[in-house]
C-alpha cells in the first residue's frame, strides 16, 4: 500500500479491484484516505479523493449498485461513530445521500375510507443532516382515490392524484447522520370503484444537505397494492 494502515477495510469492487479504506496510520493519526489494489497488475493506487470522515474499525460492504458503504468504527478522535458515507470509487465520496428500502403491502377498504398500505424507510448515509422537502409518487390507477397521502415522523404531505405525483412534506423531514424515517403511504378511496385496484411505487425524494443536492438509493420501489371492495 502507499500509506501504513492498520485496522482498515478492504472490499471487493464490481471490476475485480479492490477498495482499501481508513484505518490507523500511526499511534495517533487515523487516515481519511483510500486506495485501489489492481489484482492483474499488483499495484495500489490513490482513490479519487478523501474520505467524508477519517476512521478506522469500521465496516464497509459493495452495494448493487457499484457504490460502498462506509460505516462505524472510531473516528480521528478515537471515538466511536455511528455516522456513514457511500462512496464511489470512480468519482470519490459521495457529500449525501439517502437510502431507501419499502415494505409494500396489498390492503382491501371500502369506499371513502383511508387505506394504509406500504411503507418506505429512509436512511441517511452521509455524516451530513440531510432535509428531504419533497417526493414522486406513480399511482398506477388514480381514480380509485381522491386523496393520497405520505406521512411520518410528524410530517405529511397530501395531493389529489394523478398517474405521477409530486408532494411536499410539511413540515419538511430532518434526518442526521445514519437516522432513519418511516413514511407510511394511504389513501383515502373513491366511490363507485368496487373491485378496482391500484400499484403505488416511490420514484423520487427531494433531498438536500449544505453542499446542495443529495442522491437517493433504492428508487424506484414498490409500496403495494390498493383494492376497493
Amino acid at each position: 500500500m502507499n500509506t501504513a494502515r492498520d485496522l482498515q477495510t478492504a472490499t471487493f469492487l464490481p471490476d475485480g479491484a479492490v477498495l482499501v479504506t481508513g484505518g490507523e496510520s500511526g499511534s495517533t493519526a487515523v487516515a481519511n484516505t483510500g486506495e485501489i489494489y489492481n489484482p492483474f497488475l499488483q499495484t495500489f493506487t490513490p482513490a479519487v479523493g478523501d474520505m467524508l470522515s477519517a476512521r478506522f474499525g469500521h465496516t464497509a460492504i459493495t452495494l448493487i449498485s457499484g457504490f460502498v458503504l462506509l460505516s462505524g468504527g472510531q473516528d480521528d478522535t478515537f471515538a466511536t461513530t455511528a455516522g456513514s458515507e457511500l462512496y464511489d470509487p470512480p468519482s470519490g465520496p459521495q457529500p449525501g445521500g439517502a437510502f431507501v428500502v419499502a415494505t409494500p403491502q396489498g390492503k382491501r377498504g371500502s369506499a371513502k375510507h383511508t387505506v394504509k398500505a406500504g411503507t418506505v424507510r429512509i436512511t441517511n448515509l452521509s455524516n451530513l443532516c440531510e432535509t428531504v422537502t419533497g417526493a414522486s409518487l406513480a399511482v398506477g390507477n388514480p381514480a380509485l382515490f381522491s386523496s393520497i397521502t405520505l406521512s411520518g415522523d410528524g410530517s405529511t404531505a397530501t395531493t389529489a392524484p394523478g398517474e405521477m405525483n409530486d408532494v411536499a412534506f410539511d413540515p419538511p423531514l430532518e434526518l442526521a447522520p445514519g437516522d432513519s424515517v418511516d413514511l407510511g403511504f394511504s389513501g383515502k378511496l373513491a366511490t363507485h370503484q368496487r373491485h378496482q385496484s391500484s400499484a403505488q411505487s416511490l420514484t423520487g425524494l427531494t433531498i438536500s444537505n449544505s453542499l446542495g443536492a443529495a442522491a437517493s438509493l433504492g428508487l424506484p420501489t414498490n409500496l403495494g397494492t390498493v383494492t376497493e371492495r
